[in-house]
């Protein structure tokens, strides 16, 4: 296995500044290891100046990781997505485009979809509430929605990662809307 125990004064950098990691030891099984390995080198293998969609995804992925606070992170998780599912000319109606993608994308059978839908709806519209300054944001579920969105993106950035090789984005995401109905 693969062990990485954060201690006081142990810096890294990221998308925006040095920081110091404080936490528990955290250790990678070898299947983690192996599909951490397979996801690098598909990663490495995407010209990510060419696909941009995909550099802003993980890239938001990635600051998501870095902020504390769960609000933070939930904004860039969507911000994530919303380069992943959302077409640039699209301006309208964008909460309910992300969330019938992703469900479409992610889900299993229609309970799954519903689910997924359901919880990306909550989700976009708790981060329009962050964003515009809403003071009606339930901390207590924030962890929690902030946890399941980020398993939604992580997938999501992987299956795109696979999906990108086989053919353009625009045949992605109209293959995704093909299949909604």
């Amino acid at each position: 296995y693969l062990s990485w125990e954060p201690i006081m004064g142990s810096w890294t950098t990221g998308g925006f500044f040095y920081k110091n990691f404080i936490g528990k030891k955290y250790e990678l099984t070898l299947n983690e290891i192996k599909e951490f390995m397979g996801f690098w080198d598909s990663y490495n293998q995407i010209d990510l100046d060419k696909e941009k969609f995909l550099k802003v995804a993980v890239k938001r992925f990635n600051y998501a990781k870095e902020r504390e606070k769960p609000e933070d992170r939930l904004i860039d998780f969507i911000i994530s997505l919303e380069a992943l599912f959302l077409k640039e000319e699209e301006k309208q109606e964008l909460n309910y485009r992300l969330a019938i993608r992703m469900a479409t994308f992610l889900g299993k059978d229609k309970e799954d979809k519903n689910k997924i839908f359901s919880d990306i709806r909550y989700a976009y519209d708790t981060r329009s509430k962050i964003i515009h300054g809403s003071s009606k944001i339930e901390d207590k579920n924030l962890n929690e929605l902030t946890s399941k969105i980020e398993n939604y993106t992580r997938d999501s950035v992987k299956r795109f990662l696979a999906l990108i090789k086989e053919k353009p984005y625009n045949k992605i995401i109209e293959d995704i809307d093909k299949n909604i109905f």
